[in-house]
């Protein structure tokens, strides 16, 4: 019986430290930090270009993309293809995959509430699926996405706040995208 409470002490104390780190990297790449009771994306160091963030890191939600984290603006970044955002993420930080040019496919978490100002700019996704849950979308979020033509929005939304020239660019919207957006709030 001592013998059996010595190892599993020492397994709980192996393992303990892992639990709780604040900050750390998957072995994808992913950057993370703990903030509050969730992880945030603050980084990728990864070379595969098709993302899927995990919805868990040491047994807390990820919560958050945050800012500049795939953008091209940024040093050292790679291009990537498409993303998957798990339904635990509620914000996508400012400038999040800005400029990613090969960015096509994204797949956006029904529990988003935030999209960050300039968080898809100059990509070339060419379909968005906003969730019912979404608020706010951030100033020039999908400006000079080109490629865009879809846009679309559960009728349960009724109103969203967009920043200024959200989709300013997005030249190829189609006209039930234009109308959608349009009877949410958003001025063309």
């Amino acid at each position: 019986m001592k013998r059996t409470l010595i190892v599993i002490a020492l397994i709980a104390a192996l393992i303990a430290p892992i639990w709780a780190q604040d900050s750390g990297t998957t072995p994808d790449g992913l950057e993370w930090a703990k903030m509050g009771n969730g992880i945030i994306i603050d980084g990728y160091t990864g070379t595969a270009t098709d993302i899927r963030i995990p919805d868990r890191i040491n047994n807390l939600p990820v919560v958050e993309i945050w800012q500049d984290v795939f953008s091209m603006s940024m040093p050292n970044r790679i291009l990537i293809t498409s993303v998957v955002i798990p339904n635990t993420v509620t914000k996508i930080g400012s400038g999040a995959f800005s400029r990613q040019t090969n960015l096509t496919s994204v797949t956006l978490p029904s529990s988003l509430i935030e999209i960050g100002a300039n968080a898809f700019r100059e990509t070339a996704i060419t379909s968005i699926s906003l969730p019912a849950s979404i608020r706010t979308i951030g100033a020039n979020a999908f400006n000079g996405c080109t490629a865009l033509t879809t846009v679309s929005i559960p009728s349960s939304v009724t109103r969203i706040t967009f920043g200024n020239n959200v989709f300013a660019g997005a030249t190829n919207l189609n006209a039930v995208s234009v109308q959608a957006l349009t009877n949410r709030g958003y001025v063309f």
